[in-house]
């Protein structure tokens, strides 16, 4: 998934976090004890989620579908595969129903075709990549009812697609989305109600990594990373395959950013309920979902050997698969204040920042108010500088 942008991250967390601490709390909750209030907040969690936002700065956005502090129950999440999936079908579907694509359906079957046939002519391709399975999002549906129970509910339908067409659409997304083709059609959210048939070529999965012994894993990319080449980003950036479904046919994003835990830092053997998955959301100015979680392996004694030392040596030593997407890991004490300072940091990818901020919001509830009401302020102070140094180059 490509680098969703730092100014865009900003603007979320001032409308959207800020908006949760305020529904999730309230004033009156600063007079509770800290067991009564521990006690309220985790019971309120449960059932809390924030839906449908479209945020906009400058040339970036964001659209966040639902965003769960206390994660979805795993046993709410159904994600389902299609037997069969033709993208030209798709593509001329959109069409006909009048949503907007960035080129005729027609043309962007060819340049998928020729993308797809770069792969596999002899010598084709000089840069050593391979065109990889990847998963399409054909439905998506974020609710907060199961049944009569308020509870919140994640379902998605996918299907087999390719790193062709996926990199394909994305890049002709973004070329147009930058030249204001859809300029109006995108402000009010509702073409992100229900995916474009065709264009969600690939499901983006990334993660925060808390070690046993409390030590936020940060990672800078590589220069050799499929996205956000050479920049501070989370634990784990991965993409959901077409091998992460089951025997039964559903696709599991839980399996799967376990399996980007082991290939991207080498941490194995971790069970199920370490991982909370809170957020769905797209990339706008790239028409691109994905899915944000958090795994805390400090909440189980079956996790102890993974602590900041060997999680180190296991990356060191080259024992992670793709080791190479991450040029190097850091480790930041899993506390408020840390966090605080490690996310006001420059270089972050943002789609990464975002995570970390919505992972400290879950995580320390109220107290990541005022780190988010910082952030808010310098997103303007960024906005007003980036103004200025526009008109002086005019």
């Amino acid at each position: 998934m490509d680098a969703l942008w730092s100014n865009a991250l900003f603007c979320v967390l001032g409308a959207v976090a800020t908006i949760l601490i305020e529904r999730i709390f309230g004033l009156g909750e600063r007079f509770l004890s800290r067991s009564a209030r521990r006690m309220r907040n985790k019971s309120r969690n449960k059932s809390l989620s924030r839906s449908s936002n479209l945020l906009t700065l400058g040339d970036e956005a964001l659209y966040v579908v639902q965003f769960v502090p206390a994660g979805w129950e795993h046993a709410n999440i159904e994600i389902s595969m299609r037997p069969a999936y033709d993208l030209r079908s798709e593509l001329q579907k959109a069409e006909t129903l009048g949503l907007p694509l960035p080129l005729p359906a027609a043309e962007l079957m060819r340049l998928v075709d020729s993308e797809r046939s770069s792969y596999s002519t002899p010598g084709g391709r000089t840069d050593g990549q391979w065109n990889g399975a990847a998963l399409a999002t054909v439905q998506l549906a974020a609710s907060n009812r199961t049944g009569d129970l308020e509870t919140p509910v994640l379902r998605m339908e996918t299907a087999e697609s390719d790193h062709a067409a996926s990199d394909v659409l994305t890049h002709e997304w973004e070329r147009a989305y930058l030249a204001g083709a859809f300029d109006g059609l995108l402000d009010d959210g509702d073409l992100f109600q229900r995916p474009i048939p065709g264009m969600l070529g690939a499901i983006g999965l990334n993660a925060t990594v808390i070690t046993s012994d409390g030590y936020l894993v940060l990672a800078k990319r590589s220069r050799h990373a499929s996205s956000g080449r050479n920049g501070y980003h989370i634990s784990v950036n991965e993409g959901m395959l077409p091998s992460d479904a089951k025997w039964n046919g559903k696709v599991d994003p839980i399996a799967a950013l376990l399996r980007g835990l082991e290939e991207e830092l080498g941490v194995s053997h971790v069970e199920r309920s370490a991982v909370r998955l809170h957020t769905v959301m797209y990339d706008v100015r790239r028409y691109q979902l994905g899915l944000l979680a958090h795994i805390d392996l400090s909440t189980s004694d079956a996790h102890l050997e993974w602590t900041a030392a060997a999680i180190r040596t296991r990356f060191n030593t080259a024992q992670a698969k793709d080791r190479f997407e991450n040029r190097a890991l850091e480790f930041v004490k899993w506390r408020l204040e840390d966090v605080r300072e490690v996310i006001a940091q420059p270089d972050w990818l943002a789609h990464g920042r975002l995570n970390l901020a919505l992972s400290a919001v879950s995580h320390f509830g109220e107290r990541a108010s005022s780190m988010l009401d910082d952030l808010l302020q310098a997103a303007k102070e960024r906005g007003r500088q980036r103004t200025a140094d526009e008109k002086s180059a005019r």
